[in-house]
């Protein structure tokens, strides 16, 4: 009977419309994916973008002073900070917002603040890389630190040279160039930057 009935002229139109449809959510759904997956893939990159990386000058042991750029940082909140020479890592804890700047003659934007560091990792005046971030392991791989990033497994590495008169540091995730600032020293240096370090 149902043969018979998909044999008819009116049975093969009507099995041509369930075809189109089927065809139709097919499409849809092809589109869904893809922009579920466009959207995994923002996430992932926003993700990377979430870092957010400042200056660090240590005062003593377990003493130092960050500054950052955009929302104030709240008491308590966790920092990363890698020193260099060589590099290495210790985490500090916000303690409280500064009136004036970590040091004024460096001409750095942002807050200034004070963090108690967990552990010694350096000595008084030793400048390095803050950074605010989380679900993020930091290992030292081959004389580098490697900040991996657990939601999407994309890691940042961070170097620092010399122009004539201050200290670049910067951010990278792979080849891709995350963050870069400029600390002014206020006296003449032996320069070590690439021009692609220097460059803003």
């Amino acid at each position: 009977m149902n043969l018979l009935y998909i044999a008819t002229p009116w049975g093969k139109r009507n099995l041509m419309k369930i075809i189109n449809s089927l065809n139709i959510h097919m499409k849809k759904l092809i589109l869904l994916c893809a922009l579920l997956s466009i959207m995994f893939t923002s996430n992932a990159f926003a993700n990377d973008q979430a870092f957010q990386f400042g200056i660090a000058a240590t005062f003593s042991p377990s003493l130092a002073c960050v500054t950052f750029q955009g929302e104030e940082l709240k008491p308590g909140q966790t920092i990363h900070v890698i020193v260099f020479d060589p590099q290495r890592w210790t985490r500090g804890k916000v303690v409280n917002l500064r009136e004036t700047p970590c040091k004024l003659e460096a001409f750095l934007d942002g807050t200034s603040y004070d963090i108690q560091l967990e552990q010694a990792a350096s000595v008084r005046g030793e400048l390095g890389v803050a950074v605010i971030a989380s679900e993020v392991l930091l290992k030292i791989e081959d004389k580098e630190v490697i900040l991996t990033n657990h939601l999407n497994n994309h890691s940042v590495k961070f170097s620092r040279c010399a122009s004539l008169e201050g200290l670049h540091f910067l951010a990278r995730q792979g080849s891709k160039r995350l963050w870069h600032e400029y600390y002014y020293l206020g006296y003449d240096i032996k320069p070590t930057c690439s021009e692609e370090e220097r460059k803003e």
